[in-house]
């Protein structure tokens, strides 16, 4: 209710329409009601980002980091210019939402408790590839982390503090554990199949079908009974053509039982239908 409390108060701030009473005023002040209101909304929305080593981000974005680190990997296994001026892309696209950037963010160590923020619209995170010629290793790459015009660099586990570039490895030994591109890594495996708890959810499966003929069964039921009950009280069917009686079994007038074998087809265009 709050989430989305928010949601409806950020509106008018943004559009500078009035705001409820007891929430008017700066709502960046400090300790104002709106401010913490704020304050605890994205508190909220981005703990499980990066709670517990930030365990949920790194699942969730493995595939994207996947993506992500096959393309930088063609200008980190190649190293012949030409080569890798050939086959690696000079720019990769990718478009996501808030809670895209915010636990890519936390997977890498960028976002923590510490300084927590929520993803402004048409924030951009950008990592860049540099080569830094070197005389031991003449195709070094080294790796930049800008968000939003900022250089994130030295937040990431391993780099220098006073530094705007990585080295490569480093991010790449950081996303290793978790970077993945088998989206199927989720499966149930045979064993856990097999488990009691599997069982369990078979069995309710199970019991679920049961329950859906059972309810067919009722319902046929009633609609039996509904439609013996209009033809004892009616003395006709409800789609039936109109003088049609169980006593005179007449139609339009017309007496007596229909020819051998039940043909009524040459009296359709005589008949006068309801």
């Amino acid at each position: 209710a709050v989430d989305m409390a928010v949601e409806c108060v950020m509106t008018s701030v943004c559009t500078d329409r009035s705001l409820p009473e007891g929430l008017t005023g700066d709502y960046e002040a400090e300790g104002s009601l709106l401010s913490r209101i704020v304050d605890f909304t994205t508190w909220k929305y981005n703990f499980h980002f990066f709670y517990n080593d930030a365990a949920y981000s790194k699942l969730a974005m493995g595939p994207l980091w996947g993506e992500i680190m096959e393309k930088i990997g063609l200008t980190y296994r190649i190293s012949d210019p030409l080569e890798e001026k050939r086959l690696a892309p000079r720019m990769a696209l990718y478009s996501g939402h808030d809670s895209t950037i915010m636990p890519l963010l936390a997977s890498l160590g960028v976002m923590t408790e510490d300084n927590i923020e929520w993803v402004p619209y048409a924030s951009m995170l950008i990592i860049e590839i540099h080569g830094i010629p070197t005389d031991d290793h003449p195709h070094e790459r080294a790796f930049r982390l800008i968000y939003n015009g900022d250089v994130l660099t030295h937040r990431v586990a391993g780099c220098q503090p006073d530094s705007q570039l990585c080295k490569l490895s480093f991010l790449i030994n950081l996303v290793k554990p978790f970077v993945t591109t088998n989206r199927d890594n989720c499966k149930i495996s045979d064993d856990i199949a097999g488990s009691p708890q599997a069982t369990s959810s078979a069995t309710s499966s199970g019991s679920n079908t049961e329950g859906v003929k059972i309810s067919m069964i009722v319902i046929v039921s009633a609609l039996a009974s509904a439609l013996f009950t209009y033809v004892m009280l009616m003395g006709r069917l409800p789609c039936s053509v109109r003088g049609l009686s169980r006593e005179g079994m007449s139609l339009s007038g017309r007496s007596g039982s229909a020819p051998a074998g039940g043909d009524w087809s040459s009296d359709v265009n005589d008949l006068d239908l309801i």
